[in-house]
């Protein structure tokens, strides 16, 4: 019966030394370890672009979301309901600025990317929708370019111990202070492609009071997704590999 464990564990150890070759390995006890994972991640942006299947990696490009709701925030006195969302640009960022603080007991990394482009694609559905005084009340399809992106995101945990192994673990992500240069949306509908005129021509006139309060909100979407993602990287590689002292 010990044959089944033992395959496991050497399956394990054979898809962490090719999964690490993946990625840049930095000391957690280098005194310029800042310089180092900025490198690290800049390296990472295009492996966690495409994806590395066969050790449970999937492509961060796009980054998708079922379903997302801004709530009712003036200038829009309506929910809006957004579907099958696909997020792309995130993984082509410039990385601006790495901060991290690693020990035996816990870690923080901050990274602070700038996206020259973001494109946002999904349908939507408005119901109730009043602006300025006019029904645009109907569903659709919708797209938002966002230009020259910045924003902050700090992952922190702790490291845990499994079959005998210890990895990392990330418990807590914050997004903060996202900014944009410019946002341009386009709505059209089948249905009503006069209240679709009137959104593009209504939030694009109001794109920065809307997209600032969407950007707020969204982050707390792409968090969900960022961190999941980064623990299917440290539940592959041992600690002890991925920073070692």
């Amino acid at each position: 019966m010990i044959v089944f464990p033992l395959v496991f564990a050497l399956n394990t150890i054979f898809c962490s030394a090719q999964l690490i070759t993946k990625f840049q390995v930095c000391s957690r006890s280098d005194p310029d370890i800042n310089s180092c994972l900025k490198s690290a991640v800049v390296n990472a942006l295009p492996v966690l672009k495409d994806g590395v299947n066969e050790y449970g990696l999937l492509s961060l490009e796009p980054i998708t979301l079922e379903r997302f709701v801004v709530k009712a925030v003036p200038p829009t006195h309506f929910d809006q309901v957004y579907t099958n969302i696909k997020v792309y640009g995130y993984m082509s960022s410039q990385i601006e600025e790495v901060t991290a603080q690693i020990t035996d007991d816990s870690f923080s990394i901050t990274i602070k990317p700038f996206t020259e482009k973001v494109q946002i694609t999904s349908g939507y559905q408005f119901d109730g929708a009043i602006f300025g005084g006019v029904d645009v009340s109907s569903a659709g399809q919708c797209s938002a370019t966002i230009v020259n992106k910045t924003m902050t995101i700090k992952f922190s945990g702790s490291p845990k111990t499994v079959g005998g192994e210890t990895y990392l673990e990330a418990k807590g992500i914050q997004i903060t202070d996202p900014k944009a240069e410019k946002v341009t949306f386009t709505f059209t509908s089948e249905d009503k492609p006069e209240a679709a005129s009137l959104l593009t021509k209504s939030f694009n006139q109001h794109w920065g009071v809307i997209a600032t309060d969407e950007l707020q909100k969204t982050m707390g979407v792409y968090s969900a997704a960022f961190l999941k993602e980064a623990n299917v990287v440290f539940s592959k590689i041992p600690f002890d590999t991925l920073f070692p002292k």
